[in-house]
C-alpha cells in the first residue's frame, strides 16, 4: 500500500470520527438514544368481569349464576359458573328418571342403608307419631296429606316446592325419612330407585378407571405425551383405580411399570392393550401390528391369544359381529344403540391433553379384588357404566340409575372415592413436594406414608410422617431425595398416601436418574490421539468425583492406555468431560469407572 493511499485512509477516518462526533453523541441531537419502550400492561388486567345470578320461580324453583366478559370493547363471552353447571346436571337426572325438580339430601342413602325403619305410607299424623315412639320411620307422602304440610315446612323455601324429595328429619334419638312427591306415582317411582341404590352399595364395590387411554410416550411427533407414572397420578386425582391403555406400543409399557409398583407396593392397576383395524385389543401378552393388520386378522390374533376385541360402534351389525367382545362407544347418545346390541362396551378415552376424559364405574362383587382379570371380567358382565363430560352416563339401566341416584346423594361416592381430602407429589429437582388438602370445613389429622425403591432415600431415610390440617387448609411440604447407586439409570416411583379418617388418598410420582457414567459406545477417528468425552452424574455429596479410564486391545484384551482425571460436578447434575488418548488405528473396548460405576 503506497503512503498517498495510507494518509487518504487516514483522511477519511478522521472526517467519519468528526462527522460522528458532531452529529451523533451530542445529547441535543441524539433523540432515538432518550426514546424507550414501554411494555404494555396485563391483558388480563383489561378484561372486564360482570357477575349474574338468578334465584327464584320461573315454571319451577331454579337458581343458575354466570359472568359475563368484556375485553377491547367488542370481545363479549358469557360463561356458567361451575354451581350452575351443577345444578343443570342434578335437574337433567331428575328428567331423566322421570321425576322432575328432583332433590335428595346428601347423605340420605347412606343413612338409610344402615337402618331398618318402620315404613309407613300416607299415614295419620297420629300414625306417624306413634310409629316414631318405637324408632326409625320411612314416610311415603304426596303433598296433600295431612301433616306433610308441617315437614316440609322444615325445608328451605325453594326445596319446599320441589316436586319430588328425600330427605330426613331427627331428634337426636331417631330418624324420619321423607320421600315426598306431587303424585303417589311419583312417590312409588323415588322409593324404588332409593331401594334398588342400597342393594347396589350393599352388593357391590364401585371402582372408577380410564379405559383405552393413549400414552404416547413411544410416540415421537405427538404434543401430548404422558410419562406412565405421570399419566397414573392424573388418574389419581380424579379419583380413578385403573388404566386401560392402547395406545401406539402402548402394550410394551404396563410389564415393567406395574413390576415398578409391586416393588414399592403401591396400589393401581395398569392393563395393556393395542389399537387395531376397526377397533381394540386387550388382555394379551404380545399384540399384531396395526400397520397392515385387517379386521379379521385382530380377530383371529385375539382368539388364539384369548384376548379381547371391541369394535369400535360404527361397525355394529358386519359379517363379524359375533366374534366382537363387545364395542366401543364414545358419547351417552349411544345408549339406544347399545341397549339394541345388548352387548358389553368399553370407552376410548385416546390422548389426555386438555378434554376432560371419559371414565366408566366397575361394579365389582365385595369379594373381588381389582385386577386384570375381574376389570375384564366386569366389562363382559355387563356390570360397568360410562360416565362422560358433566356427570352424562352410559349403561345398564339397573345400574346407570342408582349411579345417577347416588351422583345427587353424594355421601357415598364422597367417601368412596375420597373427595375431602387429597394428596399430590412432584420431583423438583433433588426435593419431593407433597401438596395435601383438605376440603372440609373442619380440622383433619393424618399419617403421611412414602412408597419408594430401597435406593430412594426420602429425608433421613423417611417412611412416614404425621400432619394436622386446620379446616379448608392447602399446605406443601418437601422433602430433600438421595439415592445408592442402585437407583442409577432408570426410572424410580415414589407412591404417597394420606390416611385420615376421611379416607386414604393417593398420589404417585418419580424421578428419573441417569445413568452414572455414561460415554459413546461406537467412535471413529483418524490415527492419533482421540478427544475421548464422559459424561458424570453425580449422585453423592462429593462435588469432586474421580473417574478412571482403561482402554484394552479388542484383538487380545490387553490393556494398552489408562489414565485418571478429577471432574467437578455438583450433586444431582451433570458434567462432561474428556480423556486425550493416544492410540493405533484398531479396534478397543474403553471402560469408564466413577462413583462406583464402570461403563
Amino acid at each position: 500500500m503506497t503512503v498517498k493511499k495510507i494518509n487518504m485512509l487516514l483522511i477519511s477516518f478522521l472526517v467519519i470520527n468528526a462527522l460522528t462526533n458532531a452529529g451523533f453523541t451530542q445529547s441535543e441531537n441524539n433523540f432515538i438514544s432518550k426514546m424507550i419502550f414501554t411494555l404494555p400492561e396485563d391483558e388480563l388486567c383489561s378484561v372486564k368481569q360482570l357477575h349474574y345470578d338468578f334465584k327464584g320461580y320461573t315454571d319451577h324453583w331454579d337458581r343458575y349464576a354466570w359472568n359475563w366478559y368484556s375485553y377491547g370493547g367488542l370481545f363479549l363471552t358469557s360463561q356458567p359458573e361451575i354451581k350452575s353447571e351443577i345444578l343443570k346436571m342434578e335437574m337433567d337426572i331428575g328428567n331423566q328418571l322421570r321425576l322432575d325438580e328432583l332433590w335428595i339430601q346428601k347423605g340420605f342413602v347412606c343413612k338409610l342403608s344402615k337402618k331398618n325403619p318402620s315404613v309407613l305410607s300416607s299415614p295419620s299424623k297420629d300414625e306417624l307419631d306413634q310409629a316414631l315412639s318405637n324408632g326409625d320411620v320411612l314416610l311415603l307422602a304426596v303433598d296433600r296429606d295431612p301433616g306433610v304440610d308441617e315437614i316440609l315446612k322444615k325445608l328451605p323455601e325453594e326445596l319446599q316446592f320441589r316436586r319430588n324429595r328425600a330427605f330426613c328429619l331427627q331428634d337426636g334419638k331417631r330418624t324420619l325419612f321423607v320421600i315426598a312427591s306431587y303424585t303417589r306415582q311419583e312417590v312409588a317411582r323415588l322409593h324404588n330407585y332409593i331401594n334398588q341404590t342400597s342393594e347396589i352399595i350393599k352388593r357391590y364395590s364401585l371402582y372408577k378407571g380410564l379405559a383405552g387411554v393413549h400414552t404416547n410416550y413411544l410416540v415421537i411427533t405427538t404434543s401430548f405425551r404422558n410419562n406412565p407414572y405421570v399419566l397414573i397420578n392424573k388418574a389419581l386425582q380424579i379419583n380413578c383405580s385403573w388404566i386401560m391403555v392402547c395406545g401406539y406400543n402402548d402394550w410394551m409399557i404396563p410389564e415393567s411399570v406395574n413390576k415398578s409398583l409391586e416393588l414399592v407396593h403401591f396400589p393401581f392397576a395398569f392393563l395393556p392393550g393395542q389399537y387395531g383395524t376397526g377397533g381394540v385389543m386387550y388382555d394379551m401378552d404380545r399384540y399384531p401390528e396395526i400397520q397392515d393388520n385387517t379386521i379379521e386378522q385382530c380377530l383371529d390374533w385375539t382368539e388364539k391369544n384369548k384376548g379381547y376385541y371391541f369394535r369400535y360402534l360404527s361397525g355394529a351389525g358386519d359379517e363379524n359381529a359375533n366374534r366382537f367382545n363387545g364395542y366401543v362407544v364414545s358419547q351417552p347418545s349411544q345408549q339406544a344403540k347399545i341397549d339394541s346390541l345388548g352387548a358389553p362396551f368399553i370407552t376410548n378415552t385416546g390422548t389426555i391433553g386438555n378434554r376432560s376424559p371419559s371414565t366408566m364405574v366397575l361394579f365389582l362383587n365385595k369379594k373381588e379384588k381389582l385386577n386384570e382379570q375381574n376389570i375384564l371380567r366386569a366389562i363382559q358382565d355387563k356390570r360397568a357404566v360410562a360416565v362422560f363430560e358433566k356427570g352424562a352416563m352410559l349403561g345398564p339401566k339397573e345400574l346407570r340409575d342408582p349411579l345417577r341416584i347416588l351422583l345427587l346423594e353424594r355421601e357415598y361416592l364422597e367417601t368412596v372415592f375420597v373427595e375431602h381430602v387429597s394428596v399430590d407429589a412432584q420431583v423438583k429437582h433433588s426435593e419431593l413436594s407433597v401438596t395435601i388438602q383438605n376440603r372440609t370445613g373442619k380440622s383433619l389429622d393424618g399419617d403421611i406414608l412414602f412408597q419408594a425403591p430401597p435406593e430412594l432415600i426420602i429425608g433421613k431415610n423417611l417412611q412416614k410422617t404425621t400432619i394436622s390440617l386446620s379446616a379448608h387448609e392447602t399446605r406443601i411440604l418437601s422433602f430433600p431425595i438421595s439415592c445408592t447407586v442402585g437407583a442409577n439409570g432408570k426410572d424410580n416411583p415414589i407412591g404417597v398416601i394420606l390416611n385420615t379418617l376421611e379416607g386414604t388418598s393417593r398420589a404417585l410420582t418419580h424421578v428419573n436418574i441417569p445413568n452414572a457414567v455414561e460415554v459413546h459406545p461406537l467412535m471413529l477417528n483418524v490415527p492419533g490421539n482421540i478427544d475421548y468425552p464422559v459424561t458424570i452424574w453425580n449422585y453423592t455429596d462429593n462435588n469432586k468425583v474421580e473417574t478412571k479410564l482403561e482402554v484394552f486391545s479388542e484383538k487380545d484384551e490387553k490393556l494398552v492406555f489408562a489414565d485418571k482425571i478429577t471432574v467437578s460436578v455438583e450433586r444431582w447434575q451433570k458434567a462432561i468431560s474428556s480423556f486425550e488418548i493416544p492410540l493405533e488405528a484398531g479396534e478397543y473396548l474403553a471402560k469408564v469407572s466413577a462413583l462406583g460405576v464402570t461403563t
